[in-house]
Order: structure tokens, then C-alpha cells, then sequence
């Protein structure tokens, strides 16, 4: 996912430098489809992977990546996958300033990707008779849905997280640009 965001802004950035800054207005609307991807998924993802993942795997590494992996993915990858991904992202949040949503059109984005993914884990339950991580197949299927909304619940905390940070670093403008302005009442 990162991987495409940032091949993403590689684009845009090429595009910028061969056709001007907007050229033919593709270049505004990939940076508002880079924006939303990256303020309502990738960022709440992002540090939901590295700080839930690395949590876990400090308090029980079966739970979240057994030993048996270490023989078919390199300890390498697994640091790509979960670790290298937030300083990416904390890195592209503080040096680009994004156009963030409303609060609403950020979560409907993100709960369609928790629905997707949440589809495709299951049906891997389903299909194969066992859960992607061992932590689900620990408990019954009812308590590991639990875990599993809890942990949804988790990662709409970090969407706000996310937000918050960019408010704070960047300021509020971009939310105080679109306000309608206040209409003085006449005696």
C-alpha cells in the first residue's frame, strides 16, 4: 500500500516537473486522490501496523509472527513491513501539507478498507481453516470478532491521531479556507 502511495507521488512530482503544475488539472485531482489515501488510510494504518504489531510481538511473538516465519521471510522484510512504514509516513506528513477531508468522508474511506481487508481475512479463515495470525486462533470465533473490532477501533483512533498531528504541525487553514463566512445582521 505505501509502496503504491509513494510511486504515487513519484508521478506527481514528475508530472509537476515535465507539464507545469497543473497540467490539463490532472495534477490537482491526483494530488487530492494522494491526500485522501494518504490521510485516511495510510496514516492511520501505517501507525496502527508499526505500534500494534511491534507491541504484540514484544509481549509474544507467537501471537503476531511465530518463529516458523523467520525461515521463508528475512528479517529484513519483516522490518519493511512493519517498521520502516511509519518513519515513511512520518516523513511525508511533515514535509508535504495534505488537504485532510471531512472527518466523515475520512472514515467512510477507512471503514471501506477495514471491510475489504476484514473480507479478505475472513475468507482466509474460511478457505484455509486457519486465522493469518495465531492471536485469533488462540480463542473462539465469537471473542476473536472482539479482538478484531477492537482492534478496528484502534486504528479509528490513530485516523484521529493523525489528523491531530497535522492540525498541530500544520496549522488549521486548510479547514478555515472552506468555512462559510459570517453574515452580519442588519438593524
Amino acid at each position: 500500500m505505501q509502496t503504491i502511495f509513494f510511486v504515487g507521488c513519484l508521478l506527481h512530482d514528475i508530472m509537476k516537473m515535465l507539464n507545469g503544475p497543473n497540467w490539463l488539472k490532472l495534477g490537482s485531482k491526483f494530488q487530492n486522490l494522494l491526500s485522501l489515501h494518504f490521510s485516511s488510510v495510510l496514516l492511520p494504518t501505517s501507525i496502527f501496523v508499526c505500534v500494534a504489531f511491534w507491541l504484540m510481538y514484544a509481549y509474544d511473538r507467537e501471537i503476531v509472527y511465530p518463529k516458523i516465519v523467520d525461515t521463508y521471510v528475512p528479517y529484513w522484510l519483516n522490518h519493511g513491513m512493519h517498521t520502516v512504514i511509519l518513519p515513511l509516513i512520518l516523513g511525508e506528513l511533515f514535509t508535504t501539507r495534505h488537504k485532510f477531508p471531512s472527518i466523515l468522508a475520512s472514515l467512510s474511506l477507512f471503514m471501506a478498507f477495514v471491510i475489504c481487508y476484514g473480507i479478505v481475512f475472513l475468507e482466509t479463515y474460511v478457505e484455509k481453516g486457519r486465522w493469518v495470525y495465531p492471536l485469533f486462533g488462540m480463542h473462539s470465533v465469537p471473542v476473536a470478532l472482539g479482538i478484531m473490532l477492537a482492534l478496528i477501533v484502534k486504528q479509528v483512533i490513530f485516523l484521529f491521531v493523525g489528523i491531530a498531528i497535522q492540525n498541530i504541525y500544520w496549522g488549521k487553514e486548510e479547514t478555515k479556507r472552506y468555512r462559510k463566512p459570517a453574515v452580519k445582521k442588519s438593524n
